[in-house]
Formats: structure tokens, sequence, C-alpha cells
């Protein structure tokens, strides 16, 4: 008997080496789940819930998921990282109320994480609407740290809550019984509508609600109710009935209105109207802003806690500077408790920082804080020539402080209008210098040369001082193997130039000279020739006479010298018109 059961117990040991021998991947199991994974929550309230990763029997070093929710019941206020196992982020944690998704993905670096309460992130939801709401992974993996990345996933877990309507007063209050309509042919209920409350599931911060229903002509009388009890029976009596009815000031809190009609047969169903105020802001909070010890850390975290009793927060905006309000998603406080929103990186310099908090009813509270960023030390310039000849390659060294950050090069031409040079680049060295090599020729000109740096965290510093480069032509041009020099260029130029100069002059010299010579000669030829006509005139009438033998002349001799001389007179004008002409074109030439 005894031996027997030593073969039994030998036999259990065998098989149970061999499983994990033949199968060790059954022991490498991993799990996501939810804690709280259940729970009752009332609308307009908040509650978290984190997402773990168990992995007992093997390292895991990456994990990622997709969170599935109800976007009907619940929306999402929060996503926070405090005390995740996880050290790298891929992509920062997200959520899309739409779609009814949260995402998140990262690493846990060497050696990984074994254990079973592994935080991977929280959720903060808000609760919409009653109901039950389940959360569930719509796809998910977890990685183990074996330089393979082997998924070990085995097992999802999921969550499921119930969403009331209920308060604690109403739970600690008998429910009344309802009356129904009457058998023998009572009203039906009627339909209430509010203008100033319109949505039952929405928080209004007005507090004087107003309702309407409809009441037809057989209506005897009908009786409200206002009342915080879900269920009851109204008992203030209109006869004859009314139609509407307005209440001034009420509480905040969630309110029922009650409608119930009487005709000839009794009275009829009775009409719920749930209806939400709250005229309250959140509570005052202070803004306390952490630069983790670092003056110059231009992304500082907002701490900040507030809380509204009756609609709940709804969302938060920060304002930086004379910027718009943005909505953000805040993180929960690891350390200090509440809320913490890291600021974008800012340049140095004093800041003004606005956090709003708006309700469930859109009653807000401001809040102010500032914030000084101070410049991280700027880059030093060991290297820039005075003098740059125009096709020479700009070289700029210099040191920094940060090895690994940005330098950025600002270069701007003296007389030209620019608002703001748009920076060249060069990342600083392990050893702290930088060298930047601009990738154009300058032209010729004066330049104004500076830097600043940017680190890894955005933080700027100030600029250098403003250094001064010329760019000038060179002094000597060559032509092949020949350097000829810029200033001989020059010099023969203005020979060529002053030569050209003397030619023209001279050549016009020559032509003003003729012109006033032949301008001359044509003046005495046209008094010549007015003194030859003249001579003619004269000579002519005497050889008439003295054909004639007598003293005078007769009449045809008188006709006959009027025809001589008209002849001269036209011989007279067109040779005058002729040396005229040749005149003004001697002064046109």
């Amino acid at each position: 008997m005894e031996r027997k059961k030593k073969n039994k117990i030998l036999t259990f040991l065998i098989a149970v080496i061999f499983s994990i021998v033949i199968f060790p991947s059954i022991t490498r199991a991993a799990s996501l789940y939810f804690s709280p994974s259940y729970g009752t929550y009332n609308v307009g309230s908040e509650f978290y819930v984190s997402v773990y990763v168990s992995s007992t029997d093997q390292a895991m070093n990456a994990v990622s998921g997709i969170v599935s929710f109800p976007p009907d019941k619940l929306e999402v206020t929060s996503l926070s990282k405090c005390k995740s196992i996880v050290s790298f982020w891929v992509k920062d944690p997200y959520f899309s109320d739409n779609l009814g998704t949260g995402h998140f993905e990262g690493v846990v670096i060497n050696p990984g994480y074994t254990g079973t309460m592994g935080k991977i992130v929280t959720i903060g939801f808000k609760v919409k609407s009653a109901g039950q709401a389940k959360l569930t992974f719509s796809s998910a993996s977890v990685l183990a740290n074996d330089g393979k990345g082997t998924n070990i996933l085995t097992n999802l877990g999921t969550a499921s809550f119930i969403l009331s309507n209920s308060t604690q007063e109403e739970k600690e209050t008998t429910i009344p019984k309802i009356e129904t309509p009457s058998i023998f042919g009572g009203p039906s209920a009627p339909v209430i509508i509010s203008s100033t409350h319109p949505d039952s599931n929405q928080w209004y911060s007005n507090s004087s609600p107003e309702f309407t229903w409809d009441v037809s002509p057989d209506i005897i009388s009908d009786r409200l109710l206002v009342s915080k009890k879900s269920q009851a029976k109204p008992g203030v009596v209109y006869t004859p009935p009314i139609n509407s009815k307005s209440i001034s000031n009420l509480p905040d809190g969630v309110w029922y209105f009650y409608v119930q009609l009487r005709n000839k047969n009794g009275w009829g169903g009775i009409a719920q109207k749930r209806f939400l105020i709250d005229t309250q802001p959140p509570q005052p909070f202070q803004i306390t802003i952490n630069n983790h010890g670092d003056s110059t850390n231009p992304s500082p975290d907002l701490y900040f806690n507030t809380t509204d009793s009756v609609s709940g927060l709804k969302y938060y905006s920060v304002q930086i500077d004379d910027r718009e309000y943005s909505p953000v998603t805040l993180g929960k406080n690891c350390h200090q408790g509440g809320f913490y929103y890291q600021i974008p990186a800012q340049k140095s310099g004093k800041h003004n920082v606005i956090v709003k908090v708006v309700d469930g009813a859109n009653n807000e509270t401001v809040e102010t804080a500032d914030f000084v960023v101070k410049p991280i030390n700027h880059p030093v310039i060991t290297d820039l020539p005075e003098k740059l000849i125009v096709g020479n390659t700009l070289i700029v060294k210099g040191k920094s402080d940060y090895p690994g950050a940005t330098v950025r090069i600002f270069i701007s031409k003296q007389g030209e209008i620019m608002a703001s040079p748009m920076p060249y680049t060069t990342q600083v060295n392990q050893d702290g210098t930088w060298t930047y090599i601009h990738p154009n020729n300058l032209k010729e000109g004066v330049y104004e040369i500076w830097a600043d740096v940017v680190d890894s965290r955005g933080a700027v510093s100030d600029a250098t001082s403003r250094s001064t480069l010329r760019v000038t032509l060179p002094t000597f041009i060559k032509i092949g193997k020949i350097a000829i020099n810029y200033l001989t260029v020059i010099i023969t130029l203005l020979v060529l130039i002053i030569g050209i100069i003397f030619f023209i002059f001279y050549v016009w010299y020559k032509i003003s000279s003729w012109r006033r010579r032949l301008r001359k000669e044509t003046a005495e030829a046209n008094k010549d020739i007015i003194r030859i006509l003249r001579h003619l005139r004269n000579e002519i009438e005497q050889r008439i006479e003295y054909l004639d033998g007598k003293p005078g002349l007769n009449q045809e001799e008188k006709q006959m010298k009027k025809d001589l001389e008209k002849a001269l007179a036209i011989s007279r004008k067109s040779i005058s018109k002729e040396i005229k002409d040749i005149d003004q074109d001697i002064n046109k030439s």
C-alpha cells in the first residue's frame, strides 16, 4: 500500500515536470483588468476606474489597449498616468467621447514588470444617464520582456456599473402609490413641456422653471405637485383647470413636476417631468504652479482642486497670456490631490494663466496666477569672420551648455526690411560645440548675425549680441589661370570711357565748326544772288531804252519790263527758298 502511494506521488511529480518542460508557455500568462469592476453611481456624479496588468510568471515591458464604454451613459473627464508602471508612453493616453473609447500604449523599461497590480492608467468618468454601463477591452496586448516582443496576454477583464437617478433622500422615503386612470374613462396623463428646462438630463442654472400642458374641454380640474421625490402623488387641485405653471426660486437639486387631470369619470394618469437646477458655480480654488525646482522649466505644472456638489464638474479651460481659452483634459495629481495640467512650452518671461472650471449647468469659476520662466544660458559664437568674399561659404562655430540642443542662427542684411528672419538651425555636439555651414552664397552687403539655443524641453535662451559681417567682391578676377587685379580692370575701363568721351567731343566740335562755316557761306551767297538780280533788272531796263532810241518806255515796252521783273522776282523767291532749306538742313544735322 505504501509502495503504491509512493508510485502515485512519483507519477504526479513526473507529470508536473513534463508539463513544465513541454508546455512552458502555459505559465507565461498576463491579464488586464479593471478596478473597481462594479459599483453604483448617480447621474451627474464622477468616479474613477484604473486599468491594471497582472504578470506573475514573466516580466512584461510593453502594454497597449483600447477601453470601450457606452458614450450615452458615460463621458470621460480625465485620463491620469499617476503612479503608472509605464516608464515611456508611445503616445499620451487619449479618449473619444463620441466613439466611447480610451486609448493607451506604453513601455516599461528593463527589467520590466512582474506582479499582480501594475497600474497602467486611471480613467475618470462622469455619469450622463441612468442604466447599466459596461467597460470592456476592444483590443489589447501585453508583451514579454524577452527580446522578442512575445504577446503573453491571455485574459481580459470587464467591469459593470449601475447608474441611477436616485438620491439618498429618495432612498429613505417611502414610495407612495401612483393613482392609475379610472377604469370608467379617466383622462390619460398629459405631456408636460418646459421652455426653461426642456431636457430632463440637462442641468440648468435657472431656478424658476415654467411648465405647460394641454387641457381638453372635457377636463373639470387638475392637480399639481413639485417634489424631489421620483414617485409622488399631486395634491394641489385647480378648478377650473389650468394649463401652465411657473415656480420661482427653487433650491438646487433634482426636482420632479407632476400633473394629473380629472374629467367626469374621475382622475386620470399622472404625468411626471424631471428637471435639474444648479445655480451655484464650482467652489473657489487656488492655483499652484510647480516648475519642479527649475526656474528655466518652460512647461510647469498647474495644480488645483475644486468640486461642485450639485451638477458636478463638466470641463476645464486654460488660457495662457492673451490666447484663447482651450478646453483641456486634466490628470489626477499623484502627490497633492486634485488635478494637474502641464502648460505647453512657453518663452522666457512673465506669463499669466487663467483656469476656468465649468459645472454641469454651465456655471463657471475663474482663477488666475502668474509664473516666470527664466531663460537658459545663451550660446557663444567663437568663430565668425568679419569679412567674406562673394562666393565663399559662411561657417559659424560656437559653444553651448546643452549637448543635443538646437542652436538657431539668424542672418539679416542691413537695409532690408525683415520683421522676423527665419532661423537656420544646427545641433549641439556632445562636447558642447556646434558648427553651422550656410547652404547658400551671400550676396554683397553688410549682414548682422546672432543666435539662441532651444533645449529638449523647449526652453529658449536669450539671443547673443549681434555681430557684423561684410560680404565683398574679390580683389582679383580669375580667368583660367590668369588672375587680374580688380583695380587694374577698373582703371582700364575708366581710361576707355574718358577716351570715348574726348572722341565724341572732338567729332561734335568739328561738326559744329562745319555748320557755322556753311551757314556763313550760305548767307553770303544769298546776298550775292539778290545783288545780281537787282543789277540784272536795271541792266535790262537800260537795254530796252537803248534799243528804242527814245527816252522812257512805250506801252509795249512797259509790259515787257513787267514780265521780265516778274520772272526775276519768281527766280529770286525760288532761289531764296532753296537757300533757306539748305540752311535748315544744316541746322538739323
